[in-house]
């Protein structure tokens, strides 16, 4: 499991879905005013790579490279 501390966080977890890496990636450690930030820039790595991210929960987001299928075995309660 990988924490954002920082928005340069993001260039680690961008370097490990190019090493192939599934990224189980928390946010709990990072500003809150920086998550959309954090998130906006992962989303645009997950679209240049063709891989996949998911949301598992509030604050958890699975990444996963092209190479790697992500199933979803449950429905996120989505709390508004």
């Amino acid at each position: 499991m990988c924490s954002l501390n920082t928005l340069e966080d993001c260039c680690d977890v961008i370097d490990s879905l190019i090493a192939g890496n599934v990224v189980v990636l928390t946010l709990d450690g990072i500003d809150p005013k920086l998550t959309q930030r954090a998130i906006d820039t992962l989303s645009g790595a997950v679209f240049a790579l063709s891989a996949t991210i998911r949301k598992a929960s509030d604050r958890t987001y699975v990444l996963a490279p092209n190479t790697v299928e992500v199933n979803e075995t449950y429905d996120v309660e989505r709390r508004f």
